[in-house]
């Protein structure tokens, strides 16, 4: 493989046998279309996370007049933000919300059956699209016509990703004012929303700083729930033997979440730059380099587990990268599963029968093909029918939709 490129639509479509070429053949490769090195093996991903003082989040130059964020920021600034809002996204916190998660899901389950055109309806656009969106708009206390904002804003934004930065622009500026507009109401209006008891905390956050936080929480919380749910549902149609266990032993579906954060990740790489010298793999990368984190990847490496291309329901899959690891560990994981875990219960709980419509799409699988080409360092494209429709992104992977025939009970 002459150079790495994740914004080529075939690696896009199925970037899994470049990955497993990368991991045998290149472990710390160095892409010249990206100026970066790309780390492709577990160990040298994981340990990329958690090398902190090596790796740095925050962009090069630093952030606008020194705000900071979250995601794009080192110790101690980042110890000091992830401090204020841990209290927020603890396992007992989230499970508070379970009731009314449950009460959203079997909402949008009915909308999902009574939509049914010849037994036929899109589930990423009645349940995996609206459900994250929903969620998060209530915790922040969004008024529900805003919601459709929310998504598209979203949207844009993960798009912008090397492929629509004028779209991610427009999108950047129309959030940033109405966040900052919300942030001064709730100064000095306060509710029980989440924004409020961060604008009330005794912790004070800048406008911008809690403009970037509920960025964060717009993105973060959206569009990777999405595709976590959408890319787990796919992988359950595609093995009726799958389905039937989820269905024999609902017990299980917490076991079913973490497979498909691991089986195809919702976010499948993250950057970092290189403070100093670095070594990753037995190759030298200097200080100041652009390195990209494949996740997915990681996810998919025979060395940490067996089978690594298949879905496997009762696997020890807690050391998947899916939400990061260390102090970046994502914030909002303990949400983010319990949405996908009330999402497939509640679906099987209704239904007899679940099973693709229309051509086979399978997202993951490698053939016999596919093997030789990674093999070969090259792939050849299979038919468009047999592949799901994806979102075009190199960073977070999804579905753009997933018509399923449901049978109900």
């Amino acid at each position: 493989m002459e150079a790495f490129n994740p914004f080529d639509p075939v690696v896009n479509e199925n970037p899994y046998p470049f990955y497993a070429w990368l991991r045998e053949h290149d472990p710390a490769h160095y892409s010249d279309v990206l100026d970066a090195f790309v780390l492709s093996r577990h160990a040298d991903v994981a340990a990329a996370f958690r090398d902190v003082e090596s790796y740095s989040s925050a962009p090069r130059g630093g952030t606008p007049d020194g705000v900071r964020f979250l995601l794009g920021s080192d110790p101690p600034e980042h110890t000091a933000l992830r401090k204020i809002l841990n209290r927020r996204f603890t396992p007992g916190a989230i499970r508070v919300l379970e009731p009314e998660i449950e009460q959203i899901v079997a909402e949008l389950t009915d909308e999902l059956m009574a939509a049914r055109e010849g037994g036929v309806a899109d589930y990423v656009a009645h349940v995996a699209y609206p459900l994250p969106v929903i969620v998060i708009a209530r915790l922040m206390g969004i008024p529900a016509e805003r919601r459709a904002d929310f998504k598209r804003w979203a949207d844009a934004m993960v798009g912008g990703v090397g492929l629509d930065p004028a779209g991610a622009a427009r999108a950047f500026v129309e959030m940033r004012a109405y966040f900052l507009e919300i942030v001064a109401e709730r100064r000095v209006r306060p509710g029980e929303d989440l924004i409020s008891r961060l604008v009330t905390g005794s912790e004070p956050l800048s406008p911008d700083e809690l403009w970037g936080f509920c960025t964060l929480l717009l993105i973060g919380g959206t569009e990777t729930t999405t595709n976590l749910i959408g890319n787990g549902l796919a992988a359950l149609l595609a093995d009726p033997a799958l389905q039937r266990a989820l269905r024999e032993h609902p017990s299980l579906a917490e076991a079913y979440v973490e497979e498909s954060l691991r089986y195809d990740a919702p976010v499948q790489a993250v950057w970092r730059i290189t403070r100093r010298e670095a070594e990753a793999a037995g190759t030298l990368i200097p200080a100041d380099s652009r390195v990209l984190l494949l996740q997915g990847s990681a996810n998919r490496d025979p060395g940490l587990h067996d089978e690594p291309d298949a879905f496997v329901l009762r696997r020890a899959a807690r050391e998947h990268l899916g939400f990061g690891v260390g102090i970046h560990f994502c914030l909002g994981a303990p949400l983010a599963r319990m949405e996908a875990r009330i999402a497939v219960t509640t679906l099987l709980a209704v239904t007899e029968h679940l099973e693709q419509a229309g051509p086979a799409r399978r997202i993951c699988p490698v053939t016999e093909a596919e093997e030789a080409a990674r093999r070969e360092g090259r792939v050849r494209r299979r038919a468009q029918a047999a592949r799901p429709r994806v979102r075009r992104n190199p960073v977070v992977r999804g579905l753009r939709s997933l018509p399923v025939a449901l049978t109900p009970r």
